[in-house]
Formats: C-alpha cells, sequence, structure tokens
C-alpha cells in the first residue's frame, strides 16, 4: 500500500477520450503507477470515451491495484457511466 506522505496523481480527462488522448494517458498513468503515487482520476468532463480509452484506464486500474496503489474515478459523466456500462467495464472500473 502506497504511504500517506506519497502524493496522488490527479488527471482531468478530456471531453473526447479518442485514441490520442488514450495515448497521452497510457504515458501518464504508467509514470505515476510506477513511482508508487495513488492515481485519482476525474471524468466530469467525457462526453465521449471510446474502447482505446476504456482499455487504458482498464490496464491502470489493474496496474495500481497489483502495486498496491488506487486508481479512483471521480465524477463520471453520464457519457463516461454509459460506455463503460455498454463495454462491460463499469465493475472493473469500480464504477458500479
Amino acid at each position: 500500500m502506497t504511504s500517506s506522505a506519497t502524493p496522488a496523481f490527479a488527471f482531468a480527462l478530456p471531453d473526447n477520450v479518442d485514441r490520442s488522448a488514450a495515448a497521452e494517458m497510457a504515458h501518464a498513468f504508467a509514470g505515476a503507477i510506477q513511482s508508487g503515487k495513488d492515481v485519482i482520476i476525474d471524468g466530469s468532463k467525457v462526453t465521449h470515451i471510446g474502447q482505446a480509452g476504456l482499455q487504458i484506464l482498464l490496464t491502470g486500474f489493474a496496474s495500481a491495484r497489483q502495486r498496491g496503489s488506487k486508481f479512483d474515478i471521480t465524477q463520471p459523466s453520464d457519457s463516461f457511466n454509459a460506455a463503460a456500462s455498454l463495454a462491460g467495464a463499469s465493475g472493473l472500473l469500480g464504477l458500479s
């Protein structure tokens, strides 16, 4: 488990989480997770999230859990929740 002295890494998802946004997310999450930081994601602005974005979030969630870190999605928008539900990923991402 990460110590409370390690600051969390906060990341706000863009409104359109497409492939280019997913690539940026993958890089940012990997660095934070490898350094042992908890990851807190704000999903409030998402109007569209594609499969690539969901896959990066799922990978980040699993990687953080393996290292004993948190990977939390806060304030997911209705569009975010709908896409995660349609993909069957809500429970895996801790949204349900």
